[in-house]
């Protein structure tokens, strides 16, 4: 089955999906993101990562036109069409593209893009004998709530 993504509306391979270098996440990591599996074909709490990406859109002002409902809607058909039982869903959501100026474009309609691509679920065997981990402390920027790119 096929790897496949969908951008500002429209579904296609993933291999040939683009957007224009114009575009502010690929200039200034200016969006957000969230990263979903399905587990046997079923979306894992869609719910509550739609919910995740709404707040970090509003936290970096980006609003869209789709609403909760239909990010939803275009997430079981992309993972219907993939066919892939297991899937990797990826939602990105930038400012959109504009010449590159440091401050916020006015009229821009923002990138809408989501990857489907099939996940392979890790051995067996990792979950019943474990792996070694190390931890260290989280540095980042104090919202890491808002999962930027």
């Amino acid at each position: 089955m096929p790897n496949i993504a969908y951008v500002n509306g429209r579904w296609g391979h993933l291999a040939s999906a683009s957007v224009s270098v114009e575009d502010r996440g690929f200039q200034f990591g200016d969006g957000v993101y969230e990263l979903i599996r399905t587990y046997h074909g079923t979306v894992f709490h869609l719910q509550e990562h739609i919910k995740r990406l709404y707040e970090s859109l509003k936290q970096i002002e980006i609003s869209i036109k789709e609403t909760p409902l239909r990010l939803e809607q275009i997430v079981q058909s992309g993972v219907k069409k993939s066919g892939h039982s297991e899937t990797k869903i990826y939602i990105q959501v930038t400012r959109g593209a504009a010449p590159r100026l440091h401050s916020f474009p006015k009229g821009v309609r923002p990138t809408l893009v989501m990857t489907f691509r099939k996940l392979d679920p890790l051995s067996p065997k990792i979950f019943n004998k474990g792996v070694a981990i190390i931890s260290v402390e989280d540095i980042r920027w104090g919202l890491c709530n808002v999962k930027s790119l």
